[in-house]
């Protein structure tokens, strides 16, 4: 007896719409997804350093991302100890 075979498609999975925001000053990226975790991680760590480490950034990467998103905005996004502003 020869073998059937059943062409109808596996059952996909139902699309889900999603939807990336971010806010922008004069075209140019000033906050979004990126910027907020490493605000929540530095708020939960008490430290840029502990929020850096806890997303596996560099200190460096994660202080830049903080000094761009306060120059973009023109507000102070993290108050820091003892730095020179």
């Amino acid at each position: 007896m020869p073998r059937t075979h059943d062409h109808r498609r596996p059952r996909q999975a139902p699309l889900v719409p999603c939807v990336k925001v971010w806010l922008e000053t004069s075209g140019k990226y000033a906050f979004g997804l990126g910027l907020s975790e490493i605000l929540q991680a530095v708020d939960s760590t008490g430290s840029i350093k502990h929020a850096a480490r806890h997303l596996r950034k560099s200190y460096v990467y994660v202080w830049n991302r903080i000094k761009e998103g306060e120059d973009a905005l023109g507000h102070v996004l993290v108050q820091t100890q003892g730095a020179v502003r």
